[in-house]
């Protein structure tokens, strides 16, 4: 899943990945992302910074539907989505 956030060093897009990454995996997103001339000219105006990549340690799907839950979604309608509107992510899921 896809995700925006902000933190001190800025605007940027985090990647939530279960299990490993590979290395050069976020300069490889940003590449194919800055396909978009959109993104493109938001990277070149330095409102975003280059994307992250967050590897989740296990049950990624469990902690995402707690999270929607949590926030009064019924578990029936919760479906995996690629790209979340939703900045607040990291707090729930842990790091590998």
């Amino acid at each position: 899943m896809l995700a925006q956030e902000e933190d001190a060093g800025g605007r940027h897009y985090t990647l939530y990945l279960e299990g490993g990454c590979t290395p050069g995996l976020a300069t490889r997103l940003d590449a194919g992302l800055c396909a978009n001339p959109h993104y493109a000219w938001c990277r070149e105006l330095g409102q975003l910074r280059i994307p992250e990549v967050f590897s989740i340690g296990s049950d990624a799907y469990a902690r995402y539907a707690a999270a929607e839950v949590a926030r009064g979604r019924r578990l029936g309608e919760i479906k995996p989505i690629a790209l979340s509107p939703r900045s607040d992510w990291s707090r729930h899921f842990s790091p590998r």
